[in-house]
């Protein structure tokens, strides 16, 4: 698979005034992500206790798309595996 867009699961920290962002979980994807994508991703994210956010998805993280910058560096470790 050649990842060309993701999605991300992130939270905020740090102070209130200039909160950071902390990424959770990376989700690539061939083609960009549909509502339907986004909603399938939350709906795992959010039961499968594999990934330690059952309950939090929609509380105090939230999926949204991926910036450029990380699809690219996620494409190359990717591609190596």
């Amino acid at each position: 698979m050649i990842i060309k867009h993701g999605l991300i699961a992130y939270t905020l920290s740090g102070p209130k005034d200039s909160p950071e962002l902390d990424i959770l979980h990376f989700c690539g994807y061939e083609e960009l992500p549909s509502k339907r994508d986004i909603k399938s991703l939350e709906q795992e994210l959010n039961t499968d206790p594999e990934f330690g956010l059952v309950g939090r998805i929609n509380n105090d993280v939230f999926v949204m798309p991926a910036p450029p910058e990380l699809v690219e560096e996620m494409a190359v470790r990717c591609r190596d595996i």
